[in-house]
């Protein structure tokens, strides 16, 4: 069974190498077991050095309007109405995660801000 992992760079080091010593150990016990199991295939299919923070989802807010409605186009059936009830969960999805990616973002900061203040005292 291949297994697809995106890796963002330093940000979850520790998690891949659980997750691949996880698949690792199952393997080893099909082995073992003698089972007629397919083994697990884990892979690496991206490494990405930043996040996008949601000053930059912001800014690509008309691209996936455009996108969530050719997405909810191919997904439903061919009634506009379909269409748009498709579509407006996914924008909402989309406005979710700006709202908490800021949340978080504006929490990282203050949290930085204290342990600069701790440092410098």
């Amino acid at each position: 069974m291949r297994i697809d992992v995106l890796v963002l760079d330093d940000v979850f080091d520790l998690g891949l190498s659980a997750v691949l010593d996880v698949f690792r150990t199952a393997n080893e016990l099909i082995e073992v077991g003698g089972l007629g199991v397919t083994k697990f295939e884990p892979r690496i299919v991206g490494l990405r050095k930043t996040v996008t923070t949601s000053q930059g989802l912001r800014e690509k807010r008309r691209y996936a309007i455009v996108i969530c409605f050719v997405v909810a186009a191919v997904l439903a059936p061919p009634d506009v109405v379909s269409q748009i009830a498709l579509a407006i969960p996914l924008l909402a999805f989309y406005e979710i995660s700006i709202i908490v990616g800021s949340w978080i973002e504006k929490k990282r900061a203050e949290e930085d801000k204290k342990a600069e203040e701790e440092a410098d005292t």
